[in-house]
Parts: structure tokens; sequence; C-alpha cells
């Protein structure tokens, strides 16, 4: 058995620990499509969803913090700021995470 704790990943948290598994080459660029896309349809099938409204939540955050005006920007600036894919990743992902322990919802509410 195991004696740690399970983490549950939001989808933005699993996609940038595995890119590739859900973009042809795991670029910052390609996870900002993805997430755009996502979340789009998402509102396109019901704009009040939880997660819609907890993912805008943390992009209006990002482009605050990063000082861009929209998303777009701020994941590019992101790719700017490093000097790989990878870290620019591991960036988002520790936003993400820090996000959601600042910005806590209940069950259900995460995007």
């Amino acid at each position: 058995m195991r004696d740690r704790p399970t983490k549950v990943l939001t989808l933005p948290e699993a996609v940038c620990l595995r890119p590739k598994m859900y973009t042809l080459g795991g670029t910052i660029e390609e996870l900002s499509a993805f997430f755009e896309g996502y979340f789009s349809g998402l509102a396109r099938a019901d704009l009040s969803d939880a997660r819609v409204r907890r993912w805008n939540s943390f992009c209006e955050h990002l482009k605050s913090d990063l000082q861009v005006e929209d998303t777009r920007q701020a994941f590019a600036r992101l790719r700017l700021l490093h000097g790989s894919n990878e870290e620019a990743i591991a960036d988002l992902y520790n936003r993400i995470a820090r996000f959601r322990s600042e910005n806590p919802v209940a069950y259900g509410d995460e995007f």
C-alpha cells in the first residue's frame, strides 16, 4: 500500500506535466491553443460552467501577473521569460498550482 496521499490534478496541470500527450510537439504555444479550444468549447456548451469561470479567473490572474492584455500574450511572455519550452511549461504548472492553493474552491468547481 502507498502511504502518500493522492494528489488530484486539474486538466491544465495534467497537460503541463505531460504536454505531448495532448499536443503534437508539447510547446507552450500548442498548450495555449489547446486550452483556448478546450475552454472555448466548454463555454459554448454552457457559459456558466464552473470550469470555464475558474479558467477565466486564472487567465485574468496570469495576465495581471505578467502585465499583458490577453491570454495569448501571457503564454508568449512565459516563453520569452524562459530558455526552453520545458521551463515555460513548468512555470505555467507552478502558477496554476499556486493559483489553486491561493484560491480554493469546492470540489467539482475546479477547472
